[in-house]
């Protein structure tokens, strides 16, 4: 060991033990340190290397300074109110979707006025460049997180420190194989036939009979059987072509769909349309304008949305979807648990909620689409 070298050892040391002492709990929020002198002594080490170690624990909030009083635990320790939220590609991507979009700005704007941070990570997936992902693993190994929320499936972090780190509590968005031991948060519950069950019955309630369905690639076979078995349960009919996808990286396909489906005789085409996938929507309304088919008059539009929406429809569409400060503030709740070794449900289910159903929103029913 080079002299150079024992400084940044005891400094490291002094670091992990003070830090390893507040996670334990040992230390708690607004309780002193040792004094420096008292630290000094007990890894014989400098002033100047201690100084340094706590200088390194503030930065990362662990502790504050109050002068001549001494160094005391943070009140908002990080490993107690900082969450990360991590993405698995970067806002560019063409495969980024909306979801995460409002996801992300629920998150920024989830801190004012409370102690509790969120820090967004982008593109963690292996192979997606940056840096963000090394961030992560930084700030899970130093302990300055309190849990994780995955925006999608973390299954590509098998065998990483996002994944594999004990202790750290965990949720993660959707189709969460069991193999990662990740607490799930499902928008719709299974295959997400809850947002077809509230949707159908609707338009059911607006006594339409012919509807089709707009979605995205990768709809399950048991998704699919939902949906129809949904229809007949309500009485309600559907044509093979009537159900269509469009990907999310290129929703203006979605207008050219809606302009097939919807053509020939009013009696021949749907009355209702659900679009499942709140990328799609703009695109499929312009194709009915195209069409010159009114809303609700022709036909009656149920459109995904995760609230707040950061634009409202071109038409007056029934938007149903999930409050996401809301879904924040559960996950947040669940890596709570988690930290306080409560038992959690493998997957929490959310349900969705038409517009006006929402808390703290106050959006009337679009015009001429309150229920009969």
């Amino acid at each position: 060991m080079t002299v150079a070298a024992r400084p940044a050892l005891r400094q490291a040391a002094i670091v992990s033990h003070l830090r390893g002492r507040i996670l334990s709990g040992e230390l708690k929020p607004g309780d002193r340190l040792p004094t420096r002198v008292e630290i000094e002594k007990f890894f014989e080490a400098s002033p100047t290397t201690v100084q340094r170690a706590l200088e390194q624990l503030i930065a990362d909030g662990f502790v504050t300074p109050a002068g001549r009083r001494g160094t005391f635990v943070s009140e908002y320790p990080p490993h107690l109110y900082h969450y990360a939220l991590a993405f698995p590609l970067h806002a560019d991507d063409p495969n980024w979707v909306r979801f995460w979009t409002v996801l992300a700005s629920a998150a920024e704007s989830h801190a004012s006025n409370r102690p509790v941070k969120i820090s967004i990570y982008r593109g963690i997936e292996p192979g997606k460049g940056g840096t963000d992902r090394q961030r992560l693993e930084g700030d899970i190994a130093s302990g300055r997180l309190a849990g994780v929320i995955f925006a999608a499936d973390p299954w590509p972090l098998k065998g990483t420190a996002a994944l594999e780190t004990p202790g750290l509590p965990r949720v993660a968005f959707t189709g969460v194989p069991g193999e990662t031991k990740v607490a799930g948060v499902s928008l719709g519950g299974n295959a997400g036939l809850l947002f077809f069950e509230k949707a159908l019955d609707f338009v059911a309630a607006r006594r339409r009979k012919r509807v089709a369905l707009l979605t995205v690639p990768g709809m399950s076979g048991v998704r699919l059987q939902g949906f129809r078995n949904a229809l007949v349960e309500r009485g309600l009919t559907y044509q093979p072509c009537w159900i269509q996808t469009a990907s999310q990286a290129e929703p203006h396909w979605a207008t050219h769909l809606i302009l097939l489906m919807f053509r020939g005789p009013r009696a021949e085409r749907p009355d209702a349309l659900i679009i499942a996938d709140d990328n799609l929507v703009e695109h499929a309304c312009a194709g009915l304008l195209q069409l010159g088919l009114g809303v609700p008059d022709d036909v009656d539009v149920v459109a995904h949305c995760n609230f707040p929406a950061p634009t409202p429809p071109i038409l007056p569409v029934a938007r149903l979807g999930y409050d996401i400060p809301q879904v924040l503030e559960k996950c947040i709740g669940l890596l709570s648990r988690q930290r306080r070794n409560e038992a959690v449900p493998p997957t929490t289910v959310i349900a969705p909620s038409f517009e006006w159903e929402t808390a703290d929103r106050e959006a009337p029913r679009p015009v001429g689409l309150s229920a009969p």
